[in-house]
């Protein structure tokens, strides 16, 4: 298969940094300034789509079905994001302000408790938009970076 250059222009939102979705990561922003380094959710991020099918495997048949347990569903995508998504954290302290350190125990009982939150960053982990060179510039503006 040969390599075309391909113009680009205009199609800059289809573009993604595959080092970020898929080692480096991005700094998401949540309330208070909780922030959580993750990879994508797919694209360039293999070892998430393999992991992901992986889990989902021994029940592909209840989930075609729609017989799958809401509650075993959340807990296989949150283990996988804790395994494949989330590197780092800040701003998660318990409830006596101590920081809590980023573990994958850690973050699966976060976002047991925190399932809207856990909800709105796999929506955020999904969106390649999150992984665009674009997106990354307006944020490092945004944090003073640039």
């Amino acid at each position: 298969m040969s390599e075309i250059d391909f113009d680009t222009k205009g199609l800059e939102t289809y573009i993604t940094d595959k080092e970020r979705e898929s080692v480096s990561g991005v700094w998401l922003d949540f309330p208070e300034g909780r922030q959580f380094l993750c990879l994508r959710a797919g694209g360039a991020n293999k070892k998430f789509l393999r992991l992901f099918q992986t889990a989902i495997k021994p029940h592909r048949r209840q989930m075609e079905r729609g017989t799958l347990d809401p509650d075993k569903s959340d807990a296989l995508m949150r283990d996988v994001y804790a395994k494949t998504i989330v590197l780092d954290w800040r701003g998660i302290k318990d409830a006596s302000g101590k920081p809590v350190p980023c573990s994958q125990a850690n973050v699966i009982a976060f976002f047991t408790q925190f399932t809207e939150l856990f909800n709105d960053l796999v929506a955020l982990c999904s969106d390649m938009a999150q992984f665009t060179d674009e997106a990354i510039e307006e944020a490092k503006e945004v944090l003073g970076e640039v």
